[in-house]
């Protein structure tokens, strides 16, 4: 029977699509219009309970933070939001007993992001809430939880990372945003590693408390460093100046390539270019220039490569080539012909390098740094002095390069040298390795826009090592100017820690209000320093877009269940990040649903101190009930705009009826 109704109900689709595809057709064949490129996209995901079955993810909310657009999760966790205006969103994800989760924030774009191509967004897991049981279960078995976060340098993802406890077999992996988490962890101290390929391994501890999640201190991960062969290739022939490159086992991504020129004894131009070889030294890869003496090295690994061209058996000509941060190098030459007598002059170049001690103060020995001239054979090695120089060194323009051990690899460019000129480049500092402390990640993100205004707007920076606070918060500079605050340190802020600086914008101060769509740009200078007294290595600077005036939050909130809602002291509280038009509160644009048999005011009441408006719907609610209220865009600000995120609806479900026992008075 059931099966039966569902093929007449699939038969009326059907035919309902053939009219509908027709119709189009028809409209298409006389000459409609195009549309437009559309103005709103869509986005899809999905969303999964840590702890439910398979099948059992349905009634999770997801939503775009800020906005009204809001959907439901299928029993596998699917779900898709459409009609979603262009911009960036923070996506979030929450169900009553588990912890709001913040998915990712997002960049829409319509014209790619269409129904039928929506935009994917990464999946979320919710964990269970800390629930009173589940903390003193937790308590009762000595065990915990960790949270935490992993940044890698100069990936756009964290996602990957390996995280062990050390000590136990316990292993989990960080998801696309760099968090990981570990539960039923025994209580104490331990010992958390990181590891992930062509990163330096990197340690940190972490004390769990029975029952608690403790959160681990942010890591950074760094590229790892080159050997040490390779860590002064900017100075020798080769990547690898102790072993033979083999063409077959190539897998860089480096090029050089070049055009040659040949010439007889005479002074003709050669037309065959079989003669001619071009080879990297100490290695078997050697190619011949094509019929327009053009040729080319590929999947070479980064490094320093002497290039040799030749005729016949002739001497070669050698060229040193850097494709050590390029992805590719012009190399050209010009061979045989009659030899040609030189009237100029060659130069010379000299300098001094200095090596920086603990105390920046210069080393008495700056001995053994290698120093090379790009484009040259010419290498050196500098003495006690750090005194180097290079003789016989043709006119022309070139790099210098200069590595030692424990410092970083310098590169000076645009070295001129003129004819017989000897230029001295006077003292080259190396600058030492040292783990400088750096911003690894800001909440809203740098560039962030439409954040919406608040009554405190709570801007969050983390560090990559723990921080002198007082330092920071000197270093710490806000424009345009407003009312804020710079805390940091346990304590000064539940957001804030020795590694978190929290600043807080507000609007307690009417004469420095926070601004709505204003560019804020925040600075922290270089003085900001660790513990140890480094300061980081040049500044910071990030910025977000507030956003027009609207709804903030609500009371209940979208996709709250057992709510209690009394028409006189438990009413439907709406707050705004403006002042409000008096008039267009009431109940035709602040409207409740289902309204059958219900009887409701709306009222409205401002801030004394910000001048912000909230409105209160009394109504009594019917236990047990699915409600819905809507802020409609007839409720106007006090000079008559819309509100930017209406219309604005919640969905909620009232508690259920509450059972009172009563004990019947007994007399005697």
């Amino acid at each position: 029977m059931i099966a039966h109704k569902t093929a007449q109900a699939l038969a009326v689709v059907v035919a309902a699509l053939s009219l509908l595809v027709t119709g189009c057709e028809d409209f298409i064949k006389k000459g409609a219009p195009l549309a437009d490129t559309p103005k709103t996209g869509s986005l899809a995901g999905s969303a999964m309970l840590a702890d439910a079955k398979e099948g059992g993810h349905a009634g999770i909310i997801v939503f775009l933070g800020g906005t009204s657009f809001a959907a439901r999760t299928d029993e596998n966790g699917s779900y898709m939001i459409s009609s979603i205006p262009p911009g960036e969103y923070p996506i979030m994800a929450e169900r009553a007993g588990y912890q709001t989760t913040t998915v990712e924030r997002v960049r829409l774009d319509p014209a790619l992001h269409t129904n039928e191509h929506p935009l994917v967004v990464q999946t979320s897991i919710l964990e269970r809430d800390a629930s009173h049981t589940t903390q003193t279960k937790a308590a009762e078995t000595k065990l915990g939880s960790i949270r935490g976060s992993v940044a890698v340098m100069g990936e756009h993802s964290g996602e990957g990372v390996r995280v062990a406890i050390g000590g136990t077999p316990i292993v989990t992996v960080t998801d696309e945003s760099g968090t990981y988490r570990f539960i039923n962890v025994e209580t104490g101290r331990h010992v958390l590693t990181f590891n992930k390929d062509g990163f330096s391994p990197r340690d940190t501890p972490v004390q769990v408390q029975p029952g608690t999640e403790a959160q681990a201190m942010t890591v950074m991960l760094e590229r790892a460093a080159l050997p040490a062969a390779q860590a002064r290739a900017p100075i020798v022939a080769t990547p690898t100046s102790t072993s033979t490159l083999f063409r077959e086992d190539l897998k860089g991504n480096r090029t050089i390539y070049g055009l040659v020129e040949a010439f007889d004894d005479d002074g003709k131009k050669l037309a065959d270019y079989s003669r001619v070889t071009v080879a990297l030294d100490n290695s078997d890869y050697a190619v011949q220039p094509d019929e327009k003496g053009r040729y080319q090295f590929v999947s070479l690994p980064p490094g320093i490569y002497m290039v040799l061209a030749m005729i016949d058996t002739d001497d070669p000509q050698r060229q040193i080539v850097d494709v050590m941060t390029m992805p590719s190098a012009e190399q050209n030459f010009t061979l045989g012909g009659a030899p040609k007598k030189s009237n100029t002059k060659p130069g010379s170049v000299t300098g001094k390098i200095v090596l920086p001690g603990p105390d920046d103060a210069p080393l008495p020995d700056a001995s053994g740094v290698s120093v090379g001239l790009a484009g040259t054979q010419s290498v050196a090695i500098t003495d006690k002095t750090g005194v180097f120089k290079f003789e016989n060194v043709a006119e022309g323009k070139y790099s210098l390069a200069a590595s030692m051990d424990g410092y970083e690899p310098l590169r000076k460019e645009n070295i001129a040298v003129a004819q017989g000129q000897t230029l001295n480049l006077g003292e080259i500092p190396l600058e030492p390795k040292r783990d400088y402390p750096r911003v690894v990640a800001a909440d809203p993100q740098d560039g962030a826009r439409n954040i919406m205004v608040s009554n405190e707007q709570v801007i969050k920076i983390d560090f990559s090592k723990v921080m002198n606070a007082e330092t920071v918060k000197k270093a710490v500079s806000l424009q345009p100017t407003a009312n804020w605050q710079a805390l940091m340190g346990k304590g000064s802020h539940p957001l804030a820690d020795d590694d978190t600086l929290v600043i807080v914008m507000n609007n307690q101060n009417e004469r420095l209000p926070v601004k709505y769509n204003t560019n804020y740009r925040i600075v922290i200078a270089r003085s900001a320093s660790d513990t140890s007294g480094l300061g980081m290595k040049q500044d910071y600077s990030m910025g977000f877009t507030t956003g027009a005036p609207g709804i903030t939050s609500t009371m209940p909130r979208h996709g709250d269940h057992n709510i209690y809602v009394d028409q006189f002291t438990s009413p439907i509280t709406i707050n705004c990040n403006t002042k409000l038009k008096g008039d267009s509160v009431s109940v035709d644009t602040v409207r409740l649903r289902p309204n059958s048999g219900l009887s409701y005011s709306v009222t409205r009441q401002d801030n004394s101190s910000t001048g912000w408006t909230t409105i209160y719907v009394y109504a009594q609610l019917q236990n047990d009930t699915d409600y819905t209220f809507t802020v409609t865009r007839d409720v106007r600000t006090f000079n008559g705009q819309p509100l930017s995120n209406t219309p604005y609806t919640v969905r909620f479900r009232t508690a259920q009826p509450r059972m009172i026992e009563v004990t019947p008075q007994v007399i005697h």
